[in-house]
Order: C-alpha cells, then sequence, then structure tokens
C-alpha cells in the first residue's frame, strides 16, 4: 500500500520498534521477529553464498540482529532485503574490510543476474567478421560490470591476497544462456574494454588503434576469446553512423 492510513502506519512502525527492542521476550513478537530473521538470513545465504559460507550460521546471526536493530530497511522484497543488507555491511563496524568487499563483490553479480536487459547473441557474425572487419563494430554485454577486488575469485570460494592495497580486475557479465561469468581482467583487457565504453568501436579502426599502442598484441584472436565468452558482442557497423578519419578514410 502507497499510502496507508495513518492509524495502520503508526501501529506498523509500533510493531516494527518492538521487534527490534524486544523480540526475544514478547510473544506473538518473538514468533515474528524469529521468521525475519531467517527470512533474512535465508537472502543472505542464497545472495552472498561465499560470504556466508566464510562468516559461519552463528556470525550470520550475529549480523542478522545486527542488521534488524541499526538499520531501517524499506521494503520487505527479495531483491530489496540483499540491497539493503549490501548497504549495511558497508557502514557494520564489525564486518572486516576484506568480508565487506566480498559482500559488494557478490552483490555486484547478483546485479548482473537479475539485470533486465538482453544480452544480444553473436554467433551469426562470428564466421565472417574476421574477413570482413570493416563491416562490422564491438559492442560490450549491456550487463557488464567491471570491479577491483581484494581477492582471487574461484569457482566455490575466494582467497583474499596478503599483499597491502593489491587488487585484481574481474569484468561480471550475464551471457545469452542466463549464465553470470566472472572473468579475471589483465591490463591490456581493460584498456580495450574501457575504449570500447566509450562508444561502440569499428573492429577495424579498433585494431589498428590496439596495435599503434600494444606492439605485437593479437587482438582478434583477443576478440574471438571474449566474443565467445559473451563479454563483448560482435555487430554489423551499420548499426554505427560512418566515421571520417582525419586522414579522409571513412570507416
Amino acid at each position: 500500500m502507497l499510502n496507508p492510513p495513518g492509524a495502520m502506519r503508526e501501529k506498523t512502525q509500533r510493531l516494527a520498534a518492538e521487534i527490534r527492542q524486544h523480540s526475544d521476550t514478547l510473544w506473538p513478537v518473538s514468533c515474528y521477529a524469529e521468521f525475519i530473521r531467517d527470512n533474512i538470513a535465508s537472502v543472505v545465504k542464497n545472495t552472498f553464498p561465499l560470504f556466508y559460507q566464510l562468516s559461519g550460521h552463528s556470525q550470520i546471526a550475529q549480523w542478522v540482529d545486527e542488521f534488524m536493530s541499526a538499520h531501517s530497511a524499506s521494503a520487505p522484497e527479495f531483491h530489496h532485503i540483499a540491497t539493503e543488507f549490501a548497504l549495511f555491511a558497508q557502514l557494520a563496524p564489525s564486518l572486516p574490510a576484506n568480508w565487506r568487499a566480498l559482500v559488494e563483490y557478490e552483490f555486484a553479480v547478483f546485479s548482473v543476474e537479475i539485470d533486465t536487459q538482453t544480452v544480444p547473441k553473436t554467433s551469426e557474425w562470428q564466421v565472417a567478421f574476421e574477413a570482413q572487419q570493416q563491416d562490422y563494430c564491438l559492442h560490450l554485454n549491456p550487463t557488464l560490470i567491471l570491479v577491483e577486488v581484494p581477492f582471487l575469485v574461484h569457482p566455490a570460494s575466494v582467497t583474499f591476497l596478503t599483499g597491502g592495497g593489491e587488487k585484481i580486475a574481474y569484468a561480471l557479465f550475464r551471457t545469452t544462456g542466463h549464465r553470470v561469468i566472472s572473468q579475471r581482467l589483465r591490463e591490456a583487457d581493460i584498456a580495450i574494454i574501457q575504449l570500447i565504453q566509450q562508444q561502440p568501436q569499428h573492429l577495424a579502426r579498433t585494431e589498428r588503434q590496439i596495435q599503434q599502442h600494444l606492439a605485437g598484441f593479437d587482438f582478434m584472436k583477443w576478440v574471438r576469446h571474449f566474443s565467445e565468452k559473451g563479454l563483448i558482442i560482435i555487430q554489423p557497423s551499420t548499426v554505427l553512423p560512418s566515421t571520417v578519419l582525419p586522414s579522409g578514410e571513412i570507416l
């Protein structure tokens, strides 16, 4: 209800206050509070599985209690609770910095997973684009998020880095098969992705730019690899306006 009556709003606020302050002593408030705790813990377990695994049940229970007592969640839906918990984790004094970074990373993964944008298919262009580079352009996967984290990501765990301030870059994106990929990136990968981020790039022109700045770099191999991964999308260059270069050449 967007505009509840004043009496209903007052009763709801009073119930919420009792749940936060006296949830273990008043019945049926205590039963309702336990239900809410379990619901929040379930959201944390399913949205932040690596964080949940690392923390353990008792520690999660402590943070859920802190979340309930200190954070004013604004909506009860699953993704809203996940968002509110991620915001809570950013400021929670009892949460180690590395664990906070893990929550932020897993929230980014969750955001990619629920992103409503459609990921275009590129398979129909992959056969011809190398032979006719001037006819194709590069786009980024619309669900792409770039992150830097203080840990190595494994399929079911992470390894925190021991060096002070060291971070590793990852690209998070969803494939056409609705699988979320966490791809570790090199400096060259980041540079090319940032170039494409500025605007979609003609394939032939981008290859020339890369050759000028990264001697010996096999750009077409890079394109094949990341188009197969789904990080970049190859499409006919007719979707881009023609560009006149300083030399007078039209792409």
